[in-house]
């Protein structure tokens, strides 16, 4: 339990730690690894474990360990390639991804069109269905007007000729009669013919409606259900990369500890020299500044840029000052971080060192680059150099922007410029 709280801290620490990182560390030396180191030693544990969120839970990433430089380059290396290829998986998916998307919003304008239709004909219908209410008001209306005269013309159509003309009070009047029921009878058969049309047109159009309506509805539920398994197809793509993504991250991490443990080891063998000067400088940790400008050496680490775009109290920022100012090197040139100066530098770069020139490390998140002060053998500082080792001058040592002079181990350097 104790393990996962310290876990738990550390990963809070770096999460705290990555929001103030201003953006000039791409050119600090190290200072990824200075971010797991400060923590491993206030937490004062070795940082072999990690804990990784994502997705809303945590979860422990499996403890990764090394033994030797090689070991924890191979297994850096090896987490690389996973990645490299866990990200193709994740540009292959993200290219479904977008494929389903434009499916979705097709669909879902498909079925946007279609709903205006729909609305438009159920208006129509609804329409129609008022004009069929109205027609058999109006048929009703007329039938009762009607009524009268058809009971009348029923009464006289019963009559025999004798008898209508008995009733009528000249022969004038029983022509008129005549006359009169066939213009009523006309007009019936009319009217009941227009009304009958009319309504058998208002069917038939109400019946072509309700015909489209019942498939622009069952179209609409198809475009329905295709969108929904578009849906769940992106929902199912989302998921597969946020699993390769926490994969990604847990491998970062991962590497990020191996690259600790890697710089460890590079340091086990280093002695600190002191006997320094200028102990007023904020820079200086028991061995002096090195001649290190106080302006800069006097200002909170990483606060402002130095010749060569180098952010102060950082490796490179004093490498860069001296070979150019005290070796007097003005065209020098170089870029990047620590690790990239070997293939950056328009200097020649060689595999022996020599005093002045530039001693690089290319092991780590960022490398890391020194002076070097005296070879195998020499005196400096009053002592003999120790064989397979070399006297070195070097700022940002650990991590919190400190000088100091030492003897460091021919084995840490993969070149050296000069």
């Amino acid at each position: 339990m104790n393990d996962l709280i310290t876990h738990a801290i550390i990963r809070s620490s770096v999460n705290q730690n990555k929001k103030v990182m201003p953006k000039s560390k791409k050119q600090s030396s190290r200072h990824a690894l200075l971010t797991y180191r400060r923590i491993t030693m206030a937490a004062g544990v070795s940082l072999v474990a990690l804990v990784l969120v994502s997705g809303g839970f945590t979860r422990l990433v499996h403890a990764v360990t090394c033994s030797s430089i090689s070991d924890c380059q191979n297994q850096i290396s090896n987490l690389n390639g996973q990645n490299a290829q866990t990200q193709a998986s994740i540009n292959s998916l993200q290219l479904q991804s977008e494929g389903y998307q434009a499916a979705i919003n097709t669909l879902d304008a498909q079925i946007s069109s279609l709903e205006a239709q729909i609305s438009s004909n159920q208006a129509h219908q609804a329409s129609i269905e008022q004009q069929i209410t109205a027609n058999q008001q109006e048929i009703a209306n007329k039938k009762a007007s009607l009524a009268d005269d058809v009971k009348t013309m029923y009464i006289n159509g019963s009559m025999t000729t004798i008898e209508e003309l008995a009733t009528s009070k000249n022969l004038s009047e029983y022509v008129d009669k005549q006359e009169y029921q066939t213009v009523v009878q006309n007009q019936l058969t009319g009217i009941i013919q227009q009304i009958t049309a009319l309504e058998n047109t208002l069917q038939q159009q109400k019946a072509q409606v309700d015909q489209l309506l019942t498939a622009q509805n069952a179209q609409n539920a198809q475009l329905a259900s295709a969108q929904a398994q578009q849906a769940q197809l992106l929902s199912l793509n989302q998921q597969q990369q946020d699993s390769y993504n926490a994969q990604v991250s847990a491998n970062q991490h991962a590497i990020s500890a191996l690259q600790s443990q890697q710089a460890a080891i590079i340091q086990a063998g280093t002695q600190s020299l002191g006997g320094g000067t200028y102990t007023s400088n904020i820079c200086n940790n028991g061995s002096g500044t090195g001649g290190y400008p106080a302006g800069w050496c006097d200002t909170v680490q990483d606060s402002m840029n130095t010749p060569g775009n180098f952010p102060n109290r950082e490796c490179t920022s004093y490498a860069y000052w001296y070979f150019t100012q005290v070796e007097g090197h003005g065209d020098f040139s170089v870029s990047g971080n620590a690790n990239q100066w070997l293939g950056t530098s328009n200097y020649p770069t060689h595999s022996s060192p020599q005093v002045g020139g530039l001693a690089v490390e290319t092991a780590g998140t960022f490398g890391h680059v020194a002076v070097v002060q005296a070879l195998p053998g020499a005196m400096f500082q009053g002592r003999i150099v120790p064989a397979g080792e070399i006297a070195v001058s070097e700022m940002n040592y650990d991590f919190y922007g400190h000088f100091r002079y030492s003897y460091s181990p021919l084995s840490k350097f993969a070149g050296y410029i000069y």
